[in-house]
């Protein structure tokens, strides 16, 4: 094709990519595409099985070991209640509730805080010794010196 035969100011067209087959029958590969979505027949039966049988435990009731459990937890939670409301004889039920929630609350963020602080030291330690290091060296005019060319015998100054 000669230049004149070119057309000009047009672009070229891209090259065409092969063709994806689902493209032309998208309805082609419905039924693997059905069979990866869902659970298969096996699935579904040991899914059933295992909540009949978790059903169940929950009808028959809690074990001897995790009544002992509760009992435990139970008795922990009165004392802490019967404390606090020792230390504040004039409080009701209410906010007797709200001091244990509220001192439960802060004793979760200063040990959060002491968990963050131990993890950031190192860092914060590294940043302040340089920036102390920088100091002393302003302090002292440490600084490294520019050195100045020494001319040789000979150089043309």
């Amino acid at each position: 094709m000669s230049e004149e035969e070119k057309p000009k100011g047009r672009r070229r067209t891209p090259r065409s990519r092969a063709p994806e087959p689902w493209l032309d029958d998208p309805y082609a590969y419905e039924d693997e595409m059905d069979a990866e979505l869902g659970p298969t027949e096996d699935e579904t039966e040991e899914w059933a099985e295992a909540e009949q049988r978790r059903r169940e435990a929950w009808a028959a009731g809690p074990s001897d070991a995790e009544k002992r459990a509760w009992a435990r937890r139970e008795g922990e939670r009165r004392y802490r209640r019967a404390a606090l409301a020792a230390a504040y004889p004039g409080a009701d039920m209410y906010e007797i509730d709200w001091l244990e929630a509220k001192y439960r609350r802060d004793a979760e963020l200063m040990l959060e805080g002491a968990v963050v602080s131990f993890l950031r030291w190192r860092f914060r330690m590294l940043a302040s010794n340089k920036r102390e290091g920088l100091a002393w060296e302003a302090e002292q005019d440490l600084r490294p010196r520019r050195r100045r060319r020494v001319p040789y015998y000979g150089d043309d100054y």
